[in-house]
């Protein structure tokens, strides 16, 4: 089963990433398209997930959120946060290659 995140969670890894305080980014931050790319994953239609495999959701996780502009800055970076944090749970591994 896949635990998905929700906005609450958003707010702390951005609180994090801007070193601004939540109450600032509850009134700043569009919460309506944080939420949309948060429930993203998540997508289906007549029964059938849209994003089947875990590693597709991690992706349209992220690319959603650094898209969606949901803050007035560090989306992109949230956005990264926000992807390495969705590994967690289900024990799973971020893996990065050096640049040759």
């Amino acid at each position: 089963m896949i635990l998905y995140l929700g906005l609450a969670d958003y707010l702390i890894i951005a609180k994090a990433v801007l070193g601004v305080p939540a109450e600032v980014l509850c009134v700043t931050a569009q919460l309506n398209l944080a939420d949309s790319a948060l429930n993203a994953p998540a997508a289906s239609f007549g029964g059938v997930e849209m994003y089947p495999d875990f590693a597709m959701k991690a992706a349209i996780l992220c690319s959603r959120l650094g898209k969606n502009y949901a803050l007035i800055d560090g989306n992109k970076r949230a956005a990264y946060c926000k992807q390495r944090r969705f590994f967690d749970p289900h024990q799973r591994h971020f893996l990065t290659h050096p640049v040759s």
